[in-house]
């Protein structure tokens, strides 16, 4: 499968290459591993042997999973027991990959970072955005932004303008300390009033 499908076992996660065997040099010009599991040193090991790496690891960057531990918050648990704003915004790539061993060499084979939400428990477009939102936003800043100029102080005193903005301008809803619940395989879907949807987080 990984000398047939590289692409395919890439974007899982798998290794890049057959245990005891080099992948094809072509493959490494143009697949792309999406480095999301939980052992972080896989990005590592692909950007080392030549694969672009678009970094997603799930602790950090799925955004399906539940936010908080409040009862009416909605989400998947499989990769961290929550997944508030405040760990998202913490994330700092380059710094743990540098710790796991990335050499400066193979750092420009790092493509940049990917926020995912995985859809099976989503069943509308408002608890789409309910799931994205605000978390998205830090997401993006951990992208964008220089560590050096990253704060969360900072951050959170922009937040609640910028989801009041997006609330009024574009009829965006967020989530917050409300947004599921995982039971014995059954997802519990609780309503979520406008107040919530449009409340700001300061």
């Amino acid at each position: 499968l990984a000398q047939a499908r590289p692409s395919l076992c890439l974007a899982h996660g798998w290794p890049p290459r057959p245990r005891g065997r080099g992948a094809p040099p072509a493959t490494k010009h143009n697949a792309v591993a999406y480095a999301w599991k939980e052992n972080e040193r896989f990005a590592a090991e692909a950007a080392v042997q030549g694969f672009g790496v678009v970094l997603c690891p799930a602790h950090f960057m799925y955004l399906d999973l539940v936010e908080g531990t409040d009862f009416e918050d909605r989400g998947l648990y499989w990769a961290s027991p929550t997944l508030p704003i405040d760990r998202v915004y913490s994330y700092e790539p380059m710094e743990r990959l540098r710790r796991m061993g990335l050499p400066p060499e193979a750092e420009g084979k790092i493509r940049g970072i990917q926020a995912n939400l995985w859809s099976e428990t989503v069943d509308s477009a408002a608890r789409a955005e309910e799931m994205l939102f605000p978390r998205l936003l830090a997401a993006a800043e951990v992208a964008w932004t220089a560590p050096e100029r990253r704060s969360l102080v900072d951050f959170q005193w922009r937040l609640s303008p910028q989801l009041a903005w997006l609330a009024r301008e574009m009829g965006v809803r967020h989530g917050g300390q409300a947004t599921g619940l995982i039971l014995a395989g059954n997802f519990l879907r609780v309503p979520r009033s406008p107040e919530v949807a449009t409340r700001g987080i300061v």
